[in-house]
């Protein structure tokens, strides 16, 4: 992952139906990088590309970013990441199985 090792706010805006930012994009475009860091270091994803890395961190961002959305303040972010996180783990290890048959 030696080049493009952040995601920027021009990545995190394609898939919006905006062109400039709102006040929590900063904040969804911290977690995307925390979590491109974290999927950039994971088995599965060792070797890939910078830009698959990049849109893996963008979409379970913007998973997180639309349930929080939909709950309408009804669910905490903490139990949408736990999940996501449970999710990408189960993910993971379905991509080593799958390798090691």
């Amino acid at each position: 992952m030696e080049r493009n090792k952040k995601i920027f706010m021009q990545s995190w805006l394609r898939p919006h139906p905006r062109a400039k930012s709102v006040s929590t994009d900063e904040w969804y475009l911290d977690f995307a990088n925390r979590l491109f860091s974290l999927i950039g270091s994971s088995q599965p994803y060792i070797g890939k590309r910078t830009e698959d890395i990049q849109r893996a961190a963008i979409m379970l961002t913007l998973y997180l970013e639309d349930s929080i959305a939909k709950a309408d303040g009804g669910i905490s972010a903490t139990c949408v990441i736990s999940y996501m996180v449970v999710t990408f783990l189960f993910m993971s290890c379905r991509k080593i199985i799958f390798l090691m048959r």
